[in-house]
């Protein structure tokens, strides 16, 4: 192990640098949680940094309000060259229930107070890419208080070989053995899934019925789950799910595949329409692409700027 102790010429401000062999991130996050001194903490990986002035909001907005135990942010995501790429703004309101359908909060962005650790302890090391997720989602399961600042507070650093890149499915997985966990099984879930094999199929490149496989399998392995018809009946209708989605998708660009496609869900899970993807698809379906980017741009200066997840 190389330990070395650096006094940084910041008035009042030392820290601790260890470099050596962890059995995952997780892991080693929760050494460096282990070994927190201070009352307030902050995880950020090596190649993101902190904005200007970050740390004073957050010591401001917990001195403001001492009822809330996480305080989290909005985050720039950057390039190789810290040009922006994209600003992620984050909910304002944070629950049990807004978690639901997927991780709305960045770890580099996020603080909380160290008796949160002493409340719900630390990151599960089952989950190697959507640990902060799962900790986030338990935090607000168990009842502590989240509160948003409204500005920039981290700068994140977008690279293909980040462990969060889309292009990897285990995080697809994880998220969903998560959504399982904590949420159960339902039309909810089904969604969830149908979501990530799309995505992940858009991401990769790969089919389809390829991506499927792979996070269905990656999801039964982490979830622990055993195979069973039940089960199969279910992932029959998440498939029928996924196929809508398909033909959502293609609408503009093969339109009579797509109509094939979305009769073959019609005959074969015709509650997969009275949904908002069906809502989506007959929009697709009567509106010219420009006139459904308008309709999607309304939506999203809506509900803020982030895009709803259902849209393609």
């Amino acid at each position: 192990m190389h330990t070395k102790e650096y006094q940084p010429k910041c008035a009042g401000l030392t820290f601790r640098w260890i470099s050596e062999p962890d059995d995952s991130p997780t892991a080693g996050w929760n050494k460096g949680l282990r070994m927190a001194r201070g009352d307030i903490i902050g995880i950020i990986n090596s190649d993101d940094f902190y904005s200007q002035d970050a740390l004073k909001q957050v010591a401001e907005c917990f001195r403001k309000d001492s009822r809330c135990e996480i305080v989290y942010g909005d985050v720039n995501c950057v390039d190789e060259g810290n040009a922006t790429v994209s600003i992620k703004r984050t909910k304002s309101h944070i629950n049990f229930a807004a978690l639901k359908d997927g991780n709305k909060l960045m770890e580099p962005a996020v603080f909380m107070k160290k008796q949160v650790l002493e409340k719900i302890g630390f990151f599960d090391e089952n989950f190697r890419y959507a640990n902060d997720y799962e900790y986030w989602v338990r935090a607000a399961k168990n009842g502590i208080v989240f509160k948003h600042v409204p500005a920039v507070l981290a700068n994140f650093r977008v690279l293909p070989t980040a462990r969060s890149s889309g292009m990897k499915p285990e995080l697809f997985s994880e998220c969903l053995v998560i959504q399982w966990k904590y949420y159960s099984v339902g039309r909810h879930f089904a969604e969830s899934f149908a979501h990530s094999v799309a995505l992940y199929s858009q991401l990769s490149g790969v089919s389809l019925s390829n991506s499927f496989q792979i996070i269905y399998s990656d999801f039964m392995r982490k979830s622990g789950l055993c195979a069973s018809k039940q089960m199969d009946n279910y992932m029959r209708r998440c498939w029928e799910r996924i196929l809508l989605r398909d033909a959502i998708y293609n609408v503009y660009k093969n339109r009579s595949e797509a109509l094939k496609t979305a009769f073959h869900v019609l005959v074969h899970q015709p509650s997969a329409f009275l949904s908002e993807d069906g809502l989506i698809f007959f929009c697709r379906l009567v509106t010219t692409k420009d006139f459904y980017s308008s309709i999607k741009r309304g939506v999203k200066s809506l509900k803020g700027s982030k895009e709803p997840k259902n849209f393609f």
